[in-house]
């Protein structure tokens, strides 16, 4: 059986065989030698991602195959990676209460405050609109962390990536979830 990739090429190709076959034969149709080149061109292109790697055609275009895209992905990889486990599970579970819950409360301990600086300094939290700075320290002893702090776009990501390992006393606290971890 023929993977699509595979039936694509074939379909492309013959297509352009097609056309270099109509040039020959009727001429006033498709006339131009140089048009007969780019149609032998067009029909072997295709064929070439597993040969080469870029293709420079006149006129300054270039085409780049296949192991761009695998590299890509595998880069892609690396950087969900980096995301995902830029933190320990501790400060992951403070990224999932200012995100998911109505109440976080924070508690001012030296350890706490290490770990609400590193999400602040990495970028995965920002301080609410009409806040200008976050600070932690025990003038916010007890507050909800909620009030204060909301996920940026990459707390955000980071919680979509972690989905399986959001804490499971979050996950039961229906009560007080107010973003439905289905919808990440």
């Amino acid at each position: 059986m023929m993977d699509s990739r595979f039936a694509q090429k074939l379909l492309f190709s013959s297509f352009v065989i097609v056309l270099l076959f109509i040039r020959t034969r009727w001429p006033s149709i498709l006339p131009s030698d140089t048009l007969t080149l780019a149609l032998l061109i067009l029909a072997v292109l295709p064929w070439l991602d597993s040969l080469v790697k870029t293709a420079e055609l006149p006129g300054g275009w270039k085409i780049e195959f296949r192991e761009l895209k695998v590299e890509v992905a595998r880069q892609q990889g690396i950087i969900n990676a980096l995301v995902k486990y830029s933190m320990s599970a501790s400060i992951f579970h403070h990224l999932c209460g200012i995100a998911l819950l109505h109440t976080y409360k924070y508690v001012d301990d030296d350890g706490n405050r290490r770990e609400f600086y590193f999400l602040r300094d990495n970028g995965f939290i920002s301080p609410k609109p009409g806040l200008s700075f976050l600070d932690f320290g025990p003038a916010i002893d007890g507050k909800n962390a909620v009030e204060l702090a909301e996920p940026t776009p990459i707390g955000w990501e980071c919680i979509r990536l972690r989905k399986a390992e959001i804490p499971s006393d979050m996950r039961t606290d229906a009560k007080n979830m107010r973003v439905q971890i289905e919808a990440l």
